[in-house]
Protein backbone atom coordinates (compact mmCIF):
# COMPACT_ATOMS: atom_id res chain seq x y z
CA UNK A 1 0.00 0.00 0.00
CA UNK A 2 2.90 2.82 1.17
CA UNK A 3 4.48 2.13 -2.50
CA UNK A 4 1.02 2.32 -4.34
CA UNK A 5 0.95 6.08 -2.95
CA UNK A 6 4.51 6.53 -3.66
CA UNK A 7 3.83 5.95 -7.31
CA UNK A 8 0.64 8.07 -7.33
CA UNK A 9 2.62 10.68 -6.12
CA UNK A 10 5.90 11.00 -8.41
CA UNK A 11 2.56 10.40 -11.09
CA UNK A 12 0.72 13.74 -9.80
CA UNK A 13 4.27 15.43 -9.62
CA UNK A 14 4.92 14.14 -13.01
CA UNK A 15 1.65 15.85 -14.68
CA UNK A 16 2.26 18.89 -12.50
CA UNK A 17 5.48 19.37 -14.55
CA UNK A 18 4.16 18.44 -17.63
CA UNK A 19 1.15 20.99 -17.18
CA UNK A 20 3.76 23.71 -16.61
CA UNK A 21 6.41 22.68 -18.92
CA UNK A 22 3.72 22.57 -21.37
CA UNK A 23 2.49 26.21 -20.89
CA UNK A 24 6.22 27.69 -20.63
CA UNK A 25 7.01 25.64 -23.89
CA UNK A 26 3.93 27.17 -25.67
CA UNK A 27 4.23 30.63 -24.13
CA UNK A 28 0.79 30.64 -22.21
CA UNK A 29 2.17 30.60 -18.99
CA UNK A 30 2.32 34.55 -19.04
CA UNK A 31 -1.32 35.09 -20.87
CA UNK A 32 -3.03 33.66 -18.31
CA UNK A 33 -2.26 35.99 -15.57
CA UNK A 34 -2.19 39.13 -18.09
CA UNK A 35 -5.77 38.68 -19.50
CA UNK A 36 -6.85 38.07 -16.10
CA UNK A 37 -6.17 40.63 -13.24
CA UNK A 38 -5.95 38.55 -10.96
CA UNK A 39 -4.80 35.01 -10.54
CA UNK A 40 -7.57 33.35 -8.78
CA UNK A 41 -10.44 32.73 -11.26
CA UNK A 42 -7.49 31.63 -13.68
CA UNK A 43 -6.37 29.10 -10.87
CA UNK A 44 -10.12 27.94 -9.88
CA UNK A 45 -10.78 27.42 -13.55
CA UNK A 46 -7.41 25.19 -13.64
CA UNK A 47 -8.65 23.37 -10.35
CA UNK A 48 -12.12 22.95 -11.71
CA UNK A 49 -11.03 21.47 -14.80
CA UNK A 50 -8.74 19.16 -13.07
CA UNK A 51 -11.39 18.16 -10.75
CA UNK A 52 -13.45 17.04 -12.88
CA UNK A 53 -10.95 15.02 -15.27
CA UNK A 54 -9.62 13.48 -11.96
CA UNK A 55 -13.60 12.40 -10.94
CA UNK A 56 -13.86 10.78 -14.40
CA UNK A 57 -10.77 8.82 -14.03
CA UNK A 58 -11.68 7.97 -10.42
CA UNK A 59 -14.87 6.50 -11.68
CA UNK A 60 -13.71 4.72 -14.18
CA UNK A 61 -11.06 2.91 -11.88
CA UNK A 62 -13.53 2.15 -9.38
CA UNK A 63 -15.60 0.31 -11.98
CA UNK A 64 -12.37 -1.37 -13.59
CA UNK A 65 -11.23 -2.32 -9.97
CA UNK A 66 -15.09 -3.34 -9.14
CA UNK A 67 -15.22 -5.70 -12.38
CA UNK A 68 -11.95 -7.63 -11.16
CA UNK A 69 -12.32 -7.73 -7.78
CA UNK A 70 -16.52 -8.95 -7.99
CA UNK A 71 -15.47 -12.33 -10.01
CA UNK A 72 -12.82 -13.16 -7.70
CA UNK A 73 -15.10 -12.69 -4.25
CA UNK A 74 -17.37 -14.53 -5.94
CA UNK A 75 -15.19 -17.65 -6.85
CA UNK A 76 -13.95 -17.70 -3.41
CA UNK A 77 -15.45 -20.11 -0.58
CA UNK A 78 -16.58 -18.13 2.25
CA UNK A 79 -14.66 -19.97 5.76
CA UNK A 80 -16.51 -22.49 7.53
CA UNK A 81 -18.53 -20.62 10.74
CA UNK A 82 -16.77 -21.49 13.90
Amino acid sequence: MDVSLVVAGIAVAAFAAAQVGNEFQRRTVGLDYLAVPTRVPALVAKLASYAVIAAMLGFLAVLVAQAVVTPLAIGRASPPAA
